[in-house]
């Protein structure tokens, strides 16, 4: 169960989620995680506050940023950025 706010601020978290994890996959992928982010997100939007269990959406969105912490980023999602993410990570 959850507040109005707490929905929007899991809306947000999941957003946030979701770009991490879209960095980190290569372009055009077909990503379970991604598709995984999309779906809970609809579900958020369709429920009601006091439906949602905001622990257990944390809980899904923790598993799913573990699988991708220490992971890259793709160049490719840098741009003019490139050279110097690789001077500072080494990657």
């Amino acid at each position: 169960m959850c507040t109005l706010v707490e929905k929007e601020v899991l809306l947000d978290t999941i957003s946030g989620f979701t770009a991490f994890i879209a960095y980190r996959t290569p372009p055009q992928a077909d990503s379970d995680d991604l598709e995984e982010c999309y779906l809970l997100r609809e579900k958020l939007l369709r429920s009601d506050p006091e439906q949602i269990d905001k622990q257990e959406v944390y809980e899904k969105l923790d598993a799913l940023k573990a699988k991708y912490e220490g992971l890259p980023v793709f160049s490719c999602y840098l741009g003019d950025y490139a050279e110097e993410y690789k001077k500072i990570t080494g990657n």
